[in-house]
């Protein structure tokens, strides 16, 4: 999706536990891939406004 999304001219945060594993989504226009546990209240609300900020 996130792929598609860039294509298309969107700005995409893509999650994941482990941000290693979006390298190659980084490389993409308009994409940004940053860590998020959604067990860790904390990491969400920061994530949150890291995105927001972007």
């Amino acid at each position: 999706m996130a792929e598609l999304f860039s294509a298309n001219g969107w700005h995409v945060v893509a999650t994941m536990c482990n941000p290693e594993k979006g390298k190659e989504l980084e490389r993409l226009p308009n994409i940004v891939v940053v860590p998020l546990d959604v067990t860790d209240q904390k990491q969400i609300r920061e994530t949150c406004w890291k995105a927001l900020k972007r």
